[in-house]
């Protein structure tokens, strides 16, 4: 629930100042957790900045 947690709370500032929600906060939180642990899983060949940068570019 952490993530689902920070996820809502990053939304929810960007909504006050931007737009509406329009992905589920669910679907975010577990496609996030799906590439960490396929980043994981895989043997970590990429390294956790590029992964991290690749997620925020994803979900702008």
């Amino acid at each position: 629930m952490i993530l689902k947690d920070s996820i809502v709370v990053q939304r929810e500032r960007e909504e006050a100042v931007t737009r509406k929600i329009t992905l589920s906060m669910d679907i975010l939180a577990a496609s996030i957790l799906g590439i960490i642990m396929w980043w994981l899983k895989d043997g970590v060949h990429f390294s956790s900045e590029y992964i991290a940068n690749q997620i925020i570019e994803l979900y702008r």
